[in-house]
């Protein structure tokens, strides 16, 4: 009865020329072309990502405003977050068309020129893996419109803290085949290590009138420090803002989503030092743990209610959370033991679309976890005496 009631809402919508109330209008997808995995129609849904102000988190809000996203970037610090949204805002995001169909035209013509910019928008800002490896999404989105767009380092990481952007520029194009449409783009700032945080941050939403489709959960707070040396201030934030703060917002928002009979997406960046419970790695990878283990049950609870649940495990990535400076990031991308946030943020998007409870970016990183179990202290000794003078 609920699924012909939902029928009959869905066909009643469609003759009225509008959308049932809680669903989504996906983007028109041309003929010929198969719509990139994740996209919406330009301004149609929001999004909501948590520690969005450098690295990976920044990476998911220019990839999802890319696909057609409203956004809310949430953080402790406003001044990085305004600088992220400063420059969505000047990255004209893919799939904003001005018409429904495109004029048939000669190979060689200047409207073939322009469709095929148009068209070449859909592979450089992807969000479903098939974009062109390592180049940002910001970038990419940039040259091909030709509208103004945020240098980058080629990590896609921000300094942490800094609200300073570089704005570079596009090749014009002449007429564009795409409409100029801003994203809308909303900040709050607050402080998500908190008891409480979670709920605040939902009813500042809610008092907004926003209502989220997308929920990705990045925030986090490194620590590599003994527990008996690790003040208890410190232990306190990160069991806060990794377990607690995550557990209330997947709660909150899947039961809205639910409430509106939407299928929601949720996404919780885990890490892979979950199964590296070294020394000095107690309270990180133990906090880590958690949150796979809470993210892959909850996937299977709300499953059946039109909602899908990821967590990410990323092993090294190229940003300023482990206290790296830019040359240590080139040297790990280099080696191939770091991976850029963008990819990152590329493949964890590509998991969430598809469904998938759980991903560990790169084959190499899932050979190695048997091994990581099994390390005997005889190994861990040498590298522990090592890495003490790190240890902060």
């Amino acid at each position: 009865m609920e699924k012909r009631k939902r029928n009959s809402e869905t066909a009643g919508a469609a003759a009225q020329g509008g959308t049932p109330a809680g669903s989504r209008k996906h983007a028109a997808e041309p003929q010929g072309r198969r719509m990139e995995r994740g996209a919406v129609a330009p301004g149609s849904a929001w999004a909501l990502v948590t520690g969005a102000g450098s690295g990976i988190g920044r990476c998911y809000a220019l990839r999802l405003a890319a696909l057609g996203y409203r956004l809310v970037i949430a953080g402790d610090n406003r001044a990085p977050l305004e600088a992220v949204a400063e420059e969505i805002r000047n990255a004209r995001p893919a799939g904003r068309k001005a018409a429904a169909k495109e004029p048939e035209a000669a190979e060689g013509s200047e409207v073939a020129k322009k469709s095929k910019v148009a068209e070449g928008l859909g592979v450089a800002a992807s969000a479903d893996g098939s974009g062109a490896p390592g180049r940002e999404p910001a970038a990419a989105i940039a040259e091909a419109t030709g509208e103004p767009g945020a240098e980058t380092d080629g990590n896609g990481a921000l300094a942490a803290g800094s609200a300073q952007q570089g704005v570079g520029s596009g090749k014009e194009c002449g007429n564009r085949a795409t409409a100029a449409v801003t994203p809308d783009v909303r900040v709050i700032a607050i402080d998500l290590a908190r008891v409480g945080a979670a709920q605040e941050l939902y009813d500042r939403m809610t008092a907004e009138g926003i209502v989220v489709d997308v929920v990705i959960n990045n925030a986090g707070i490194f620590s590599f420090c003994d527990i008996l040396a690790t003040p208890a201030e410190r232990i306190e934030r990160i069991i806060l803002l990794h377990d607690l703060t995550v557990t209330q917002l997947c709660r909150l928002f899947a039961a809205d989503m639910v409430r509106r009979g939407v299928r929601g997406h949720i996404l919780n960046m885990s890490s892979y030092s979950l199964w590296m419970p070294f020394p000095g790695l107690a309270l990180y990878s133990a906090s880590k743990a958690y949150m796979r283990s809470f993210s892959v049950a909850f996937a299977k609870e709300v499953r059946e209610r039109g909602i899908r649940v990821t967590a990410v495990c990323p092993a090294g990535v190229a940003t300023d959370l482990y206290g790296l400076t830019p040359y240590w990031q080139r040297i790990g991308r280099k080696l191939g033991v770091l991976i850029t946030p963008d990819s990152c943020a590329r493949r964890g998007l590509k998991a969430l679309w598809k469904g998938r409870r759980c991903i560990v970016p790169d084959w190499w990183n899932r050979a190695w976890i048997p091994f990581c179990k099994v390390l005997p202290m005889w190994v861990l000794r040498p590298v522990r005496r090592f890495t003490m003078k790190f240890q902060k």
